[in-house]
């Protein structure tokens, strides 16, 4: 099994890479000689902030799992290197737990999964805040809407906003009506998990959550600039954030998902430039960095997972 995982995860990222020829042309433009010796610093920034990024999510999944399991942080952060492996040519990436429980006890990994999933409601939920709140401001600095009307819209965004915070730190008041529903009364044990983390804990995994958006927004940026898509940093963060919060609600599967992924970012920053290679080049470049190269990574710790863990 663990064979089969690893073959077809180096399978899809070797055909996403090399028949895909907005990627073989961005290796040719990124290894000019002077292109690259301009951009060096950035594209070394860019490659340790992916170590960044995932030891944030180590650590966020850490707090997480400590409800069921104690683990090290070394051990949590091979387990999220193994999910991203497992996750790579899943839709939307929905099969991340399915490498990281591996590392846990065999009686603690139903438990996880749910756990594993209020962490990616922490992310969704500062995508989708963080996203609002930009959006907001792009409307009141790039257009010309009236007062009213911004107004208006931004009460809309910020109800959201609170209504969507409110539900995260207060969501043992939904409790009963989860638990009305068949399924979850079936589950009830592990949905209990759920509601177990007080307003510290769940602060925490927010934060880191909030942590790792500003990592891979800044990748994003500092790819931009590698391929030389000249948009004002202030700009590049509006319409970074509005592309981050319209690729979270498109659905992908694992074979469109970077063709998703740069048609949104040439869609909102084509706003304001007409670099539209660059765009893509440096969107399709934040997959290699933040999930190809993890991918490959993680493959290394599926193949070391003792028997024992597999059965």
């Amino acid at each position: 099994m663990k064979l089969i995982i690893v073959g077809i995860s180096f399978a899809f990222i070797y055909y996403k890479i090399f028949y895909n020829s907005a990627i073989v042309s961005s290796s040719k433009i990124i290894f000019e000689k002077n292109n690259f010796s301009k951009h060096y610093i950035l594209i070394g920034i860019t490659l340790f902030l992916m170590l960044i990024n995932w030891s944030f999510e180590a650590i966020k999944w850490k707090i997480l799992i400590e409800k069921i399991q104690k683990i090290k942080f070394l051990t949590s952060l091979k387990a999220v290197m193994a999910g991203i492996t497992v996750s790579a040519f899943t839709p939307n990436r929905v099969g991340e737990f399915g490498g990281r429980i591996f590392f846990l006890e065999s009686q603690n990994r139903t438990k996880a999964i749910v756990l594993t999933f209020l962490g990616n409601v922490a992310q969704l939920l500062v995508t989708i805040v963080v996203g609002a709140f930009l959006f907001a401001i792009y409307l009141a600095v790039f257009t010309t809407l009236k007062n009213y009307f911004l107004i208006a819209i931004d009460v809309i965004l910020f109800s959201v906003i609170i209504l969507l915070i409110f539900i995260y730190f207060k969501n043992e008041r939904f409790k009963k009506y989860f638990l009305k529903l068949k399924f979850f009364r079936k589950h009830a044990e592990k949905i209990n998990l759920f509601f177990t983390y007080s307003t510290k804990e769940l602060l925490k995994i927010l934060l880191f959550s909030f942590f790792r958006y500003v990592v891979f927004t800044l990748q994003f940026y500092f790819l931009l600039c590698i391929f030389d898509v000249e948009i004002s940093f202030f700009s590049a963060i509006v319409l970074i954030g509005m592309t981050f919060s319209a690729t979270t609600f498109i659905p992908t599967f694992a074979f469109t998902e970077l063709g998703v992924r740069s048609s949104a970012a040439i869609l909102f920053l084509g706003i304001l430039s007409t670099n539209a290679l660059g765009i893509a080049l440096a969107s399709i470049s934040l997959w290699i960095v933040n999930i190809a190269i993890p991918a490959l990574i993680g493959s290394f710790y599926i193949l070391k997972i003792p028997i024992a863990n597999r059965k």
